[in-house]
């Protein structure tokens, strides 16, 4: 039980969506914010310098399912999430645009949202140097979000774009779902495992928090002879092969 500093509130929610209750600290300046509904999503983009029109607030027909589902299956730790937690999340976005030569966000303005493009072309643009055109189905804007920090390059749209976005709050409590499922799951998976039986609860509990999952498809190799070793590997599903090439 960590000491909680005075302009700090820490709120514990039950949530129906995940059926877990999700623990969350914020900054009471940051309390306004994330009370803020998706209702009034235009009016906070205005004041954050992010240029869109509400078109749907809540995407409860699960709309571009397909797009967005697999745009999560790629992304580095919204794969990690089950199809009812994504279904669950796709159901909280919301479908907005941009209007044609216009910018979604500028480089250096704080980030509020994570998009998806839905239709349209844009471009990112660092430096005042254009560095590529987003695709359909393909996202931006999540470091952002998870690291606090000012957009490290600004998205023009070249036509009228169409996007799923999600808001800051809701992405911060997926952030906190990741981790609250992925240390339960480590938690289960220790506990399973002979090797670290006589560890003390606190011990596991600490293994639980530095583990993370990576996957590897046939015939990749995960270490190979005379790399440097900066880990263990702990194999969870499949097989593999040690191989001595000297044989």
């Amino acid at each position: 039980d960590r000491e909680i500093p005075s302009d700090t509130i820490k709120t514990a929610r039950y949530s129906n969506n995940y059926k877990d209750t999700i623990h969350t600290e914020f900054n009471r300046k940051q309390i306004k914010q994330i009370h803020i509904g998706v209702n009034q999503i235009k009016s906070q983009s205005t004041e954050e310098s992010e240029n869109f029109e509400v078109i749907k607030e809540n995407n409860t027909e699960l709309e571009n399912f397909k797009l967005i589902d697999i745009c999560f299956s790629k992304h580095f730790f919204m794969q990690n999430l089950d199809s009812k937690a994504r279904k669950e999340i796709i159901r909280e976005m919301s479908l907005v645009k941009v209007p044609s030569n216009s910018y979604v966000f500028k480089e250096g303005t704080t980030g509020n949202y994570y998009y998806i493009l839905q239709k349209g072309q844009t471009q990112l643009i660092i430096n005042n140097n254009i560095v590529k055109e987003f695709k359909i189905g393909q996202s931006f804007g999540e470091l952002a979000l998870l690291h606090n920090s000012p957009r490290s390059g600004s998205v023009f749209a070249l036509t009228d774009c169409f996007f799923w976005i999600l808001s800051r709050s809701k992405f911060r409590q997926i952030v906190d779902h990741i981790t609250e499922a992925n240390y339960e799951e480590n938690k289960q998976f220790l506990d399973s495992l002979r090797i670290v039986s006589n560890l003390e609860d606190f011990q596991k509990a600490i293994l639980s928090n530095a583990l993370y999952k990576e996957k590897f498809h046939i015939n990749d190799f995960i270490v190979k002879r005379g790399e440097r070793a900066d880990c263990i590997y702990i194999i969870k599903e499949g097989e593999v092969a040690c191989i001595n090439e000297n044989k």
